[in-house]
């Protein structure tokens, strides 16, 4: 009996001890310990299924030069679809959200791998920040292509493979560099700025700050070097968001203006394709502004005046920016006729038309819409 006994205490020990050992060793790998809300902790993941599965079909749809017409276009779409795909699946991995408390904002990852600060986890979230930013080359890489289509479409033609292409991105690259140095150097926190926001942190999700993944900046109540970083990076990405807002609006008037002068030498099928890919152009590049940039901007500058409305402006910046990648590729679907013919075409969906007998009377008949004839027609 107290063999038995023994054994048992000796079974139970090893069972405790290889317990001990997983959970060290899977401590990395902890999830979702800090839950914001339910809405907070489910929209990246319902946000990036539906970002996946749009910006698929219109990768598929884009690619296929002989039924779309998109010229090389269709090269930046697609490039646009994967960037937006790529920003959801970091979403995902990396849900991000935001706090103010009094003349400070913070922006930190709130549950996964990335939660718990470290050097290659500071690294990635500098990158998760930095590459939100690269909606703006993408989208001046958009509006310098429509622009030359009516203003110099022959050097465009000859250049823009593999030259445009390199440019573009290139120029996304520099863009994303430039902010991830900013970032690192000027908004991660350091212990004056965990310090600050160590009492807010306890309150609000009794979490322990120093912990955590997060950037940091101060406006007032702070050291010079903190105030001067604060400052200049929060300054900074303003000025590159109104800038990028200015180079987008003066392309949209060059283009708008060219379109409707008399003297442009191009048939109506051509015009009016050039005038539905500039719609859907603007509403891709109004999104941003919407969902991103405007939440930003209220999020960065309340605490300059100290100012607290509370936790729903940061909930919905985060939700708003889960969301930017599923938006932007469905004004494709709405302006663009030949991505609504193709998405038919391809779930099999038959169209119904209104068709005049000769008695005069109205009758409806379902077609399945996939002559490229109707398709050019449309476009």
């Amino acid at each position: 009996m107290r063999g038995h006994r023994l054994l048992c205490d000796h079974t139970f020990a090893d069972k405790n001890n290889i317990y001990n050992i997983l959970n060290n060793s899977l401590s990395f790998f902890k999830f979702w310990k800090m839950r914001i809300n339910w809405i907070h902790h489910y929209a990246p993941k319902i946000s990036g299924s539906c970002s996946f599965v749009i910006n698929l079909l219109s990768i598929y749809i884009a690619h296929d030069e002989r039924k779309t017409h998109l010229g090389n276009y269709r090269i930046l779409l697609i490039f646009f679809s994967i960037y937006n795909i790529l920003n959801s699946t970091i979403d995902v991995f990396m849900p991000m959200s935001s706090l103010d408390y009094k003349y400070a904002f913070s922006y930190f990852i709130t549950d996964g791998i990335f939660e718990k600060k470290s050097l290659f986890r500071t690294i990635a979230l500098c990158l998760r920040g930095s590459f939100i930013f690269a909606t703006y080359p993408i989208l001046h890489a958009h509006f310098l292509y429509r622009y030359m289509v009516l203003f110099r479409s022959t050097f465009l033609s000859s250049c823009f493979i593999p030259y445009g292409i390199i440019c573009s991105v290139s120029y996304c690259l520099t863009i994303i560099g430039f902010t991830f140095t900013m970032a690192y150097f000027w908004m991660v926190a350091d212990t004056e700025r965990l310090t600050y926001m160590q009492n807010i942190f306890l309150e609000e999700f009794n979490q322990n700050v120093d912990d955590l993944n997060i950037f940091i900046v101060i406006y007032h109540e702070t050291s010079p070097a903190v105030l001067w970083k604060s400052w200049s990076a929060i300054l900074i990405l303003t000025t590159l968001s109104v800038i990028s807002l200015v180079i987008n609006s003066i392309f949209s008037i060059l283009i708008i203006t060219k379109l409707k002068s008399e003297n442009l030498s191009m048939s109506n099928t051509t015009k009016r394709l050039q005038k539905q890919l500039i719609k859907a152009l603007i509403t891709q590049s109004t999104i941003p502004i919407l969902v991103c940039f405007t939440p930003c901007l209220i999020s960065w500058y309340l605490p300059v005046f100290g100012i607290d409305i509370g936790n729903g402006i940061h909930w919905a910046l985060s939700v708003a920016l889960s969301f930017f990648p599923v938006l932007d590729p469905l004004s494709l679907f709405f302006f663009l006729p030949i991505f609504g013919v193709r998405l038919r075409e391809i779930f099999g969906i038959k169209r119904r038309v209104a068709i005049r007998t000769t008695d005069g009377t109205l009758h409806e008949e379902s077609r399945k819409n996939n002559s490229l004839n109707a398709i050019k027609v449309n476009n």
